[in-house]
């Protein structure tokens, strides 16, 4: 009974996100605990990650913009929580 007690303080929920586009710029925006950071990554394949920004959580949110570069296509995000 100790053991569940000591670990839930641990435990952390994982950012959910929403998109949406506000002209040419994609805006993400994540869930996170306030003082937390996440570092936003792109892929074009789910294999590479490339990090593009870092911001760190206010009022349990973190919003990045990005206005995607290079071949038209299909561009995947993560949210990465800074340790």
């Amino acid at each position: 009974e100790a053991l569940p007690h000591q670990l839930l303080p641990r435990l952390r929920a994982d950012p959910v996100g929403t998109a949406s586009f506000d002209g040419e710029e994609l805006r993400l925006t994540f869930t996170a605990f306030d003082g937390y950071s996440l570092v936003l990554e792109t892929s074009p394949d789910l294999r590479r990650w490339s990090p593009v920004a870092t911001n760190s959580a206010s009022d349990r949110t973190v919003t990045f913009s990005h206005a995607p570069v290079g071949t038209p296509g299909h561009w995947f995000y993560r949210a990465v929580m800074v340790p």
